[in-house]
């Protein structure tokens, strides 16, 4: 069963910056809010404005402003490392965030943020170290564990031992399931490996929790399926339908989920929910493979002969191509099927299409064809 169309929506992550005034111990002037700059602004609310807005070299000016006025204060040493990160200036990133700790060694938030610096810098010893030491000092500290585990993860990737890193990644993964950042971890790993449709695999899976945490059951629905997740990808999208009977993407989504899991009757039922609503190719053939799951070719064969009408993309060409080969293939119609398979790879070379096509063209009696496909079958990784 191909998929078929791209229906996610794009869910971005963003970084907070955080100013953790007063949160290492050490003794300095009033909790956050209480200062006012020059122009009588509270300057935490400036210094945070200047690096949302990207005003990095004002961000900075204050931060260093700021480390002159209490210079035994390490919160305002890492806010200017982080903010030296930002511009990239690595080495003075890591003279600030050393001070930082050397005023306050026993908060191990400070040895994470100085981790980070020493991965950008490719020092990957001296960030598992620091990572490492942050938890020794506090195991408990959940709301770093998951970007220590992370972190860890980046750097065993880098080196190549992609077990130990897989590893870390499922650690962070299971302190915080909700960050897509704890899924790129693993998903690098994959592509670090070559395998890219793994790595889509896991970004999907996160993808799917953090829509669903913002209560975008369709769109977790959708990347729940992208990810292989069809249990989880039913349950999101039955919860979407509570939330609106009415949009046809529920249906168009949930019936593909049936559709993929041997449930042909009952992707059938949605998938013309959905085309009731309106027409989309991709639909149409969905609901033809339901129909040619039940060796029900006449209407199989309607719905993709629809399909290829309403078809606008070279994706969905070459999707509804491959439907109708595998339906000629099922039938015993070997010449139409090559025909189909043909126009499929035309579309777009896939490694399935080469394998189907050399499994017609043997049965044909096409050795040296089957054979050139084969071989092209052979050079797909994934």
């Amino acid at each position: 069963m191909n998929r078929i169309k791209e229906a996610a929506a794009l869910l971005c992550m963003t970084l907070a910056f955080s100013l953790p005034f007063g949160a290492d111990g050490a003794e300095g002037p009033a909790p956050a809010g209480s200062h006012e700059s020059s122009q009588g602004e509270n300057w935490v609310t400036t210094l945070e404005g200047a690096v949302a807005s990207g005003r990095y070299k004002k961000a900075l000016q204050i931060a260093t402003d700021l480390v002159e006025l209490y210079p035994e204060k390490p919160s305002i040493y890492m806010d200017r490392s982080n903010i030296y990160g930002l511009l990239k200036k690595y080495d003075l990133s890591l003279a600030d965030a050393t001070r930082a700790i050397e005023l306050a060694p026993a908060d191990p938030s400070l040895y994470v943020n100085r981790a980070l610096i020493y991965f950008h810098i490719g020092k990957y010893d001296l960030s598992d170290a620091d990572f490492n030491q942050a938890l020794s000092m506090n195991p408990r500290f959940a709301g770093e564990r998951a970007v220590i585990y992370t972190g860890l993860s980046y750097n065993a990737s880098n080196r190549g031992n992609y077990d130990e890193a897989i590893g870390y990644a499922r650690l962070a993964r299971g302190q915080n399931p909700f960050d897509l950042e704890t899924c790129k971890a693993e998903a690098h790993v994959y592509e670090r490996q070559g395998k890219k449709a793994e790595a889509q695999k896991v970004v999907s899976k996160g993808m799917a929790y953090i829509a669903a945490r913002q209560g975008n059951f369709l769109t977790a629905g959708i990347c729940a399926q992208q990810a292989g997740e069809m249990e989880e990808a039913l349950d999101f999208l039955n919860r979407a339908e509570k939330q609106d009977k009415e949009n046809p993407e529920i249906y168009s989504a949930r019936g593909l989920v049936y559709a993929v899991t041997g449930e042909p009757e009952k992707g059938i039922e949605d998938l013309t929910k959905a085309l009731k609503k309106r027409e989309q190719s991709m639909d149409y053939n969905n609901r033809g493979e339901c129909f040619r799951d039940l060796k029900q070719y006449d209407k199989a064969k309607a719905d993709y002969d629809k399909s290829v009408a309403l078809a606008k993309t070279k994706a969905d060409f070459h999707a509804v191509y491959d439907s109708i080969g595998q339906m000629y293939m099922n039938m015993g119609n070997y010449k139409e099927a090559e025909k189909y398979f043909t126009k499929s790879l035309e579309q777009e070379e896939y490694k399935e299409g080469y394998e189907f096509r050399a499994r017609v063209r043997r049965v044909m009696g096409k050795e040296a064809a089957a054979k050139r496909d084969e071989e092209k079958a052979e050079k797909f990784k994934e």
